[in-house]
């Protein structure tokens, strides 16, 4: 049963340094926009990880110029996506993201920029409709789970006007979105036999 649809904020960044000769100019003189931008990948994800709150972040493009073997990269400009539940917890860690970005690029003598191009709010799925889908669910197969839903959802578009709520089949291996996302006949069968009751239950109670 989904507890909230993720909110998400998407970004493209810049790091830029100098580009230089791969063989003359010496490691300490370097000002290697790559070398940066891989050291804030690998804090962008070792952060995530320890707020944890089932916040991701991923950086999904990456373009490295002059992007040459034998020159070291003046620039790379590369995208941020992240999501959780909790527009606030969302925002602190995309401020403590980019600060680390600014950081990382100040001490290495580089620039760094960012701009914002995409922006979307979480939404809470509503208390009554999860109730009474727990209770469908509970009473099918025994027990009920909660999680947020990680990817956008229409249910997003509704809930700005009509309660909400979702229900998730569990996928195997947690692929999803994915030509290997796979669901067995069996748990199909449980979702709609829970959906059918959580539906009579609200029609029950008009």
């Amino acid at each position: 049963m989904v507890e909230a649809i993720n909110g998400a904020r998407r970004l493209n960044c810049r790091f830029t340094g100098e580009a230089g000769h791969a063989g003359t100019v010496p490691m300490s003189h370097r000002k290697d926009a790559l070398a940066a931008a891989a050291e804030w990948m690998v804090r962008v994800e070792t952060l995530t990880r320890e707020q944890g709150g089932n916040r991701v972040a991923t950086v999904g493009t990456l373009r490295c110029a002059p992007g040459a073997v034998n020159v070291i990269p003046g620039d790379v400009t590369l995208t941020l996506d992240i999501r959780g539940p909790h527009d606030q917890p969302l925002d602190a860690l995309l401020d403590t993201l980019l600060k680390e970005a600014q950081a990382i690029a100040s001490r290495r003598q580089l620039r760094f920029s960012a701009e914002e191009f995409y922006r979307i709010a979480a939404t809470a799925c509503d208390s009554g409709l999860q109730q009474v889908l727990s209770e469908a669910v509970q009473a099918v197969q025994g027990r009920s789970l909660t999680l947020p839903s990680g990817a956008g959802h229409d249910a997003i578009a509704i809930a700005e006007r009509w309660p909400s709520a979702m229900l998730f089949v569990r996928c195997k291996g947690g692929i999803s979105h994915h030509p290997a996302e796979s669901v067995t006949a069996d748990d199909v069968a449980l979702a709609i036999a829970a959906y059918s009751r959580a539906v009579s239950a609200l029609d029950a109670g008009k």
